[in-house]
């Protein structure tokens, strides 16, 4: 029998044994918030970002003097992850005076550039030298960027947010089922339920998202596939399918032979590799419970251009594809999320929205955003599995220096 796992199988891949800092964190947000709110204060929330970027620099100074950090022009590409190192190699392909920051011998995903007699620090991707991301809070926060694209009119989801079964209960009620349940703050699918049918479903679901985060968010399921579009400098935009990991049989061949196929491309990385975007296909115990939830198992021989979907969840590390689809989206597509990021007032953002054709328009068919990052995977968009690498760390840096230049 398999020994059960030590990590929390709601986050997995991700390994949590407890959610103590999540739940930390959820309550001194919500402290910031309420401070933000007292006039006597006379800080807004915007000021209170630039003031942790602030202490974010000066400790790195502290540490660089004390000898306890150090800037590496030449870091080791294996301890970087690639949604960052791909800026620090386009940086370097420009000739930009860069490097990666490391305190006590480690790398803490900051870099340091040296441009035009300035200095600046970035967190991963260099667009964030400069505070353009006033609306972090807003975007990142899925029950407040929710309610922002309400009010906006926006497509989304139908739903709301909860503490309690009870209120989770009354929100399915009104929109009816099924529903997807989801904590209100998060990433990487952790603690999320799909295509919940009935209230004893719902209350597990509830159970799982209070485990992450107190708040809880409960929407209307809505089918169809899922892409994420990125929008650089409000005005460039590039998109692509996300789709959870597969096989396609051939008829002869076994789920575990056409499996070793697909990672034998050399585009796919470990599944612990860092400096990857695509990863290979890991024989893990999530493979086998999504196996045994369709009543297959690793040596069923699937028919010939029958696809076999491996998990439920679109997770990089676990092996899933990423489709090129910018020149194929529809062109009305495109306007309304550029027109959501100028409205957002951000220079950067990626938003995932969910339909069924995306080379058809949205009023066409059901189409729904679901959620926004302000610090998205952009590497997704340069090493995509199927279909044309979009260069986006080229356009981001253009967008950097011109603002920094000015």
């Amino acid at each position: 029998m398999r020994e059960k796992s030590k990590y929390c199988q709601h986050c997995l891949p991700a390994q949590h044994k407890n959610h103590i800092l999540e739940y930390i964190e959820f309550f001194i947000n919500k402290i910031i918030s309420s401070f933000t709110k007292l006039p006597l204060l006379f800080l807004s929330q915007h000021q209170f970002q630039k003031i942790s970027q602030q202490f974010s620099v000066f400790l790195i100074k502290f540490f660089a003097l004390l000898g306890l950090a150090e800037f590496d022009y030449n870091p080791i590409e294996s301890e970087l992850r690639n949604r960052v190192l791909i800026f620090f190699k386009q940086g370097q392909e420009l000739g930009l005076n860069l490097c990666a920051v490391k305190i006590f011998g480690n790398y803490n995903g900051e870099f340091r550039l040296k441009y035009k007699n300035k200095t600046y620090f970035y967190p991963g991707i260099p667009i964030k030298i400069k505070d353009f991301q006033s609306f972090e809070r807003k975007i990142d926060n899925k029950a407040k960027f929710k309610q922002f694209l309400n009010n906006q009119d926006f497509p989304m989801p139908a739903g709301g947010t909860c503490y309690t079964y009870k209120t989770a209960k009354k929100i399915a009620d009104s929109i009816g089922f099924p529903v997807v349940v989801k904590p209100a703050s998060g990433s990487l699918s952790v603690h999320t339920s799909l295509n919940i049918n009935s209230y004893r479903e719902l209350k597990q679901a509830v159970k799982i998202a209070k485990q992450y985060k107190p708040e809880v968010m409960v929407e209307e399921f809505i089918p169809g596939d899922l892409f994420r579009a990125t929008v650089v400098g409000r005005e460039k935009i590039f998109i692509c399918k996300k789709e959870t990991a597969n096989v396609t049989g051939d008829g002869k061949s076994t789920i575990r032979e056409l499996i070793k196929e697909k990672n034998s491309d050399p585009k796919r990385g470990e599944t612990d590799q860092k400096n990857t975007t695509l990863h290979k296909i890991p024989f893990n115990e999530l493979l086998e419970q999504n196996l045994q939830q369709q009543n297959l198992t690793l040596d069923h021989i699937p028919d010939k251009k029958e696809k076999i979907y491996l998990h439920n969840k679109v997770i990089l590390s676990q092996g899933c594809d990423i489709i090129t689809k910018t020149n194929s989206a529809n062109q009305a597509t495109k306007e309304m999320l550029i027109d959501l990021a100028r409205k957002l007032k951000t220079e950067l953002v990626g938003f995932d929205f969910i339909c069924k054709d995306v080379t058809q328009s949205p009023s066409a068919q059901k189409f729904a955003i679901i959620e926004a990052n302000s610090f998205p995977y952009l590497d997704m968009h340069q090493f995509p599995s199927h279909g044309k690498a979009e260069d986006v760390a080229k356009e981001v840096w253009k967008l950097t220096l011109e603002k920094i230049g000015q």
